[in-house]
């Protein structure tokens, strides 16, 4: 009776286990396919747009949707070497300090992400995404 008992409560352990897994999993991939479907449709919404403003806000409100967090986009302006808002979500977040913005530039420079949750530049407040767009046809106006 003992014996029956303990395979007993082996296979709850080993079953509790694995449905927990596989819960976790499947929130995981609830979550990939909603991110997946708001890029989807981000690009849907922008592959005609013509204003720089309209492509920024669009993407800005999808990523923050998607992160369920603050998103910023910032624009670099070669010429006076600084970077500017472009966008954010929600409208009126700060701009980053002087430590960030560094952060920010190193970024730019190496075309690498860095900050908040990676190796590079872990300490920072914020995690920083480099993306280039070169010949868009709104960047010529």
């Amino acid at each position: 009776m003992f014996f029956i008992f303990v395979v007993f409560l082996l296979v709850s352990l080993v079953t509790g286990t694995l449905a927990t897994k596989l819960r976790n999993e499947l929130e995981k991939t609830r979550q990939r396919e909603k991110r997946t479907l708001a890029l989807y449709a981000l690009s849907r919404e922008i592959v005609a747009e013509t204003d720089l403003q309209q492509v920024l806000r669009k993407t800005v409100k999808t990523v923050a949707d998607s992160i369920d967090g603050k998103t910023m986009i910032l624009l670099h302006d070669r010429e006076a070497d600084v970077l500017y808002e472009g966008a954010a979500e929600p409208p009126g977040i700060t701009l980053p300090d002087e430590k960030e913005l560094a952060v920010a530039h190193w970024v730019l420079e190496h075309g690498q992400p860095a900050g908040r949750g990676t190796e590079t530049i872990g300490e920072a407040r914020a995690f920083f995404f480099p993306i280039k767009a070169e010949n868009a046809p709104w960047l010529s106006s």
